[in-house]
């Protein structure tokens, strides 16, 4: 599993930064993404939490276990 980790600015919020995580899987021809707003723990980014009940998912079939790879 993928895990993607994005910490920088964005003038939009009050605090001037924006902490943003998603998370990607694949099982054959499916794959499983999720993504939302994180509260990175310590430095480094080795912990995250979720802010929110949970993370936002989404779920796209290919017709190829080849081309979801890709």
């Amino acid at each position: 599993m993928a895990k993607l980790l994005y910490v920088g600015p964005n003038l939009q919020n009050k605090k001037g930064l924006s902490s943003k995580a998603y998370t990607i899987r694949r099982k054959g021809r499916v794959v499983h993404i999720g993504y939302g707003s994180v509260e990175a723990l310590g430095g480094g980014g080795s912990k995250i939490r979720w802010l929110g009940s949970f993370p936002r998912t989404q779920r796209k079939k290919f017709s190829s276990a080849k081309e979801a790879q890709t």
